[in-house]
């Protein structure tokens, strides 16, 4: 009988072709699946399968841009830039992954770092337009506004069918205050593309810093739209049957009917946006069934209530709910009628209505009135103070680094103002958040004493914060919520700003139209320069 046969051993080398084949089946499946986990939006799931397949195969280009760009997507930045620098190493050419870099490294704002990227690129793919727009983005942050414009009219050559870069040279030209320009090319980006949201926005933006007010607010409306929203944190809308007010008339429409408005943005621009809450008071006093509720930061009800007495100001819901407020809620009952809301409207959209020329602006009054209680408080105790005249100060604002880095100050460069009016005045601390520490520094530096106390908090009270500000003389400060605070109770304010400006402030005048008669404006004249803004403070100070 014939012997049984041994199976034959793979030769060792078959075994590792084998396992080698095997191991680019499991990688090829594994980028296959995160590709299609991407395309699903499921972007976690997609990096955490590439991060597995990257544990077999650390130096696959491949995974590793895939999760450099995954990463991306869930905004870990930093984890994606070591991705995207290991692929890098191994293939120092590949444009992809050189791409995805230099807009990381643009949105980590390590500027150097891109340019050098975003050059070398270019040595590469010199006729690539994206490429060029972003660069030039990059030099715009770097303050290298030649060079960036270059690089934009080369990105506009390369694809002048490209709303984008005609909508970036206007962005770069609105910085310059090159304003004719940069409306010309807001234009032209949604003549490109109408539905353009971004070129919207800014030019929305520019016409109100130009007091085109009748466009300017109609496009300042797609500060709603949901890009626009993802992009700014701007407005968002509430979680609510209820319909938002599509009208064009309020005068008409609200008549008998329940109004609700809602807050957007900050409080600063709650006190702003209230200035126009006056218009409703006619409707309300003329039909009487009008209702009118008004939701507000939580520490501003108080305020609100009392100073305008058309209407119910409550807390705005964290959630942004008003359940309670809806048709179909078990709290409206027959007997409640006016409970049910017929509409919504953000308080950003009154001024369409009833701000559309300057002279609009002219009936603003000071319009929040102050607890006099508080008031008296805060009167006798600014009365047991050294001097007869009392000016408060605030120096840092800005709720996003690069606004807070434009818009602020420190006690030291407001030196000059507080020498002068420390002289004839005391200096009261409007500054919200605890600055006890910068204070006492401030004072064994230069003897200067800036009076503070701990019950003085606008983080926690603004009712007394609004008390506090109409028992002054004069308010000194920087562009936040504290000026909008002074100009609605009509305490004398200096307000001083960085070269661009807010739209809010518009150009070239010395005067608030939103604060007649009661704030002067200091301008900056270039780009981060406040000295001479410092000195015209000084000078104006009696």
């Amino acid at each position: 009988m014939p012997k049984n046969k041994k199976p034959r051993k793979k030769s060792m080398l078959s075994q590792v072709q084998s396992a080698l084949i095997t191991q680019k089946k499991t990688i090829d499946n594994a980028i296959q699946k995160s590709v299609a986990l991407h395309q699903q939006g499921n972007i976690s799931e997609a990096l955490e399968i590439t991060k597995q397949a990257l544990v077999r195969a650390p130096n696959n280009i491949t995974l590793l841009n895939n999760a450099g760009a995954f990463s991306a997507i869930l905004r870990d930045f930093e984890q994606s830039k070591i991705h995207l620098s290991k692929s890098l190493k191994i293939k120092p050419q590949d444009l992809n992954a050189l791409n995805n870099l230099s807009n990381i490294l643009a949105e980590l704002k390590q500027y150097d770092q891109a340019s050098d990227i975003y050059r070398k690129i270019l040595k590469l793919d010199p006729n690539n337009a994206n490429t060029h727009s972003n660069f030039a983005n990059v030099l715009q942050e770097q303050e290298n506004y030649t060079e960036a414009e270059k690089h934009h009219i080369i990105a506009i050559q390369l694809d002048p069918n490209n709303a984008s870069a005609y909508n970036n040279l206007g962005v770069l030209y609105k910085e310059q205050k090159q304003f004719n320009g940069a409306k010309e090319y807001y234009q032209k980006a949604l003549s490109l593309n109408p539905n353009n949201i971004s070129s919207k926005w800014n030019l929305s933006l520019l016409q109100l810093i130009l007091t085109e007010f009748s466009e300017g607010w109609k496009h300042y409306e797609i500060r709603n739209h949901p890009e626009n929203i993802a992009a700014n944190a701007i407005a968002f809308f509430p979680v609510t049957t209820i319909p938002q007010y599509q009208g064009e008339s309020l005068n008409k429409d609200v008549k008998d009917k329940h109004l609700l408005i809602l807050p957007e943005q900050g409080v600063g621009d709650e006190i702003m946006f209230a200035s126009v809450l006056s218009e409703l008071a006619p409707i309300v006093q003329q039909h009487p069934n009008t209702q009118i509720t008004l939701a507000c930061d939580a520490r501003l009800v108080e305020l609100f209530n009392r100073s305008f007495d058309f209407l119910s100001a409550i807390p705005k819901d964290p959630d942004n709910r008003y359940s309670d407020l809806e048709a179909n809620t078990n709290n409206n009952t027959d007997n409640n009628p006016n409970n049910k809301a017929d509409y919504w409207l953000f308080i950003g959209s009154l001024p369409k209505f009833y701000r559309n020329d300057i002279k609009d602006f002219d009936k603003h009054q000071p319009y929040l009135k102050a607890n006099q209680q508080l008031l008296n408080q805060w009167q006798d105790r600014l009365s047991q103070l050294p001097h007869k005249q009392n000016i408060g100060i605030s120096w840092t604002g800005g709720k996003k680094a690069e606004h807070k880095a434009e818009r602020s100050l420190t006690l030291e460069q407001m030196l000059p103002i507080l020498t002068k009016a420390s002289q004839n005045a005391n200096l009261i601390n409007l500054q919200y958040g605890d600055h006890t520490e910068e204070i006492q520094n401030f004072k064994q530096k230069t003897n200067i004493t800036i009076h503070d106390w701990e019950d003085a908090d606008p983080l926690k009270d603004l009712d007394n914060f609004a008390s506090q500000i109409k028992a002054l003389d004069l308010v000194i400060s920087i562009d936040n919520s504290t000026v909008h605070f002074a100009g609605a109770l009509g305490t004398k304010t200096y307000v001083m700003l960085p070269f661009n400006q807010d739209w809010r402030w518009a150009e070239n005048r010395a005067d608030s139209y939103w604060y007649p008669n009661i704030m002067t404006l200091f301008r900056q004249t270039q780009d981060g320069q406040w000295d001479e803004v410092i000195q015209d403070v000084t000078n104006a100070l009696e």
